[in-house]
């Protein structure tokens, strides 16, 4: 017995015919249970000023106190120099 196959241009005579391929369905997509979600609160609104002076900032204010005080001659250590350079930076960003 002959087999018959599908050519683009028809059946010919002596060729096996193969069932055309059927279309692969994609599996449905099983999607995990969507949580609740809450409202998220807005954050504020970034301020130019900082929370809190940094140990740099302090430190630099100091530098210059010391530096003052020694070119005009006045005494004093280098606590009272950072204490006060501690406050007046405080000052600044309290404003």
């Amino acid at each position: 017995m002959a087999s018959i196959t599908k050519t683009k241009k028809g059946v010919s005579k002596g060729e096996i015919v193969k069932p055309a391929a059927q279309a692969a369905k994609p599996a449905a997509k099983v999607s995990a249970p969507k949580a609740e979600t809450k409202p998220v609160a807005k954050a504020p609104k970034a301020t130019a000023k900082k929370a809190a002076p940094t140990y740099q900032e302090i430190a630099l204010r100091a530098y210059y106190i010391a530096e003052d005080r020694c070119r005009q001659g006045r005494s004093g250590c280098p606590e009272s120099d950072w204490l006060q350079a501690e406050s007046a930076v405080s000052a600044e960003y309290s404003r």
